[in-house]
């Protein structure tokens, strides 16, 4: 692994347990054994390398949903969904997880002088992540298997409107606890939307 990704990894964990403002560039070359001077080869300074962090996890999330929606061999638009849902609910619940420290901060205790650089990364994030729900929804719809008179931006809405109440309680809930109610609330949500 070249010294970039092990700052940038080493970072990752260190703003997951400290925060953007616990978080030294001192520390970041502690942590990667490099001295501080090293890191201006690769970053121009700790703003730089948050918002590369942060980059990194908005790409990898996108690229995980996109594969959590692939079409497998044999799988239909209920199977693909409902598999999404669940991986979405087990990932995103799991406290430990360095991603989701850092998300769960930047969402709640955003560095203020990054506020809006950060909203932009997860807003382009989000919208690519609706998109690729949404493609499936309507081509659920097209096969008949979801409801044509039903909005499919609505639809994915819903959806991580279900997959977002579980996970808030994921902090007081065991993740068995969650996955009981994320059971209840796919079936639901499914025969809510479903044609039959």
């Amino acid at each position: 692994m070249n010294t970039k990704n092990q700052i940038r990894l080493s970072s990752q964990l260190l703003f997951a347990e400290l925060g953007y403002e616990g978080t030294s560039l001192t520390k970041i070359a502690e942590q990667v054994g490099i001295k501080k001077a090293s890191i201006y080869s690769h970053y121009e300074n700790k703003e730089a390398i948050f918002l590369d962090v942060i980059k990194n996890i908005s790409e990898s999330y996108v690229a995980d949903i996109r594969k959590s929606f692939s079409n497998k061999e044999g799988e239909n638009v209920e199977q693909q969904m409902k598999q999404a849902f669940f991986n979405y609910i087990e990932s995103w619940s799991n406290e430990e997880d360095v991603i989701n420290k850092i998300y769960n901060r930047l969402i709640q205790f955003p560095p203020v002088e990054l506020k809006e650089k950060i909203r932009e990364f997860i807003e382009e994030s989000e919208r690519l992540v609706d998109d690729i729900v949404i493609s499936v929804i309507v081509k659920g719809q097209k096969e008949g298997i979801i409801l044509p008179d039903m909005e499919a931006s609505k639809i994915a809405y819903t959806f991580f409107s279900l997959i977002v109440g579980i996970i808030s309680e994921s902090s007081y809930k065991q993740i068995p606890d969650n996955m009981v109610q994320a059971t209840f609330s796919w079936e639901i949500f499914w025969r809510g939307i479903r044609n039959t």
